[in-house]
């Protein structure tokens, strides 16, 4: 099997803070209009942000995806995740639950890489590393890659 080229973020090691909502019938459009102007400026403004996304799943339910340099800024996101839902958020969600992990690999293909390159500036070089390409000639063989995968 041929490895795919692409750019992995495997280093230094990511936390994930994932929230699985499902929003009252009929509030998905403005729980999702709320969140980007809202939620997604205080997440931006949090120390340690790698990268947040949104995913509509239904008509009621989406899933928040960020990563985090660390396992504490991670729990933080939680923590400020939680305040808009039981604040600003209440009357459009039914339910959330959250969790924070350990993302062992990240992977973007090549055209999002190129992209990530061309919008990162240099003040942001005391930053963590954003990415490292993958080839098919560096890509880890499956036994690398066990040997190296946190968990």
């Amino acid at each position: 099997m041929t490895a795919r080229s692409g750019i992995e973020l495997s280093f230094p090691m990511y936390h994930t803070c994932v929230e699985t909502i499902t929003t009252k019938n009929g509030q998905m459009p403005e729980f999702l209009r709320k969140a980007e102007l809202e939620l997604l400026p205080l997440y931006r403004d949090l120390p340690g942000l790698v990268g947040f996304s949104m995913t509509k799943i239904g008509d009621t339910s989406a899933i928040a995806f960020s990563l985090w340099q660390t396992r504490d800024q991670a729990k933080h996101a939680l923590v400020v995740s939680e305040k808009l839902n039981s604040g600003a958020f209440s009357a459009l969600i039914e339910r959330s639950e959250n969790q924070v992990g350990v993302a062992p690999f990240f992977i973007v293909n090549s055209d999002v890489a190129a992209t990530l390159r061309s919008t990162v500036s240099a003040s942001a070089s005391d930053k963590a590393p954003i990415a490292a390409p993958v080839t098919a000639s560096t890509a880890p063989t499956a036994s690398a890659a066990s040997a190296t995968r946190h968990n």
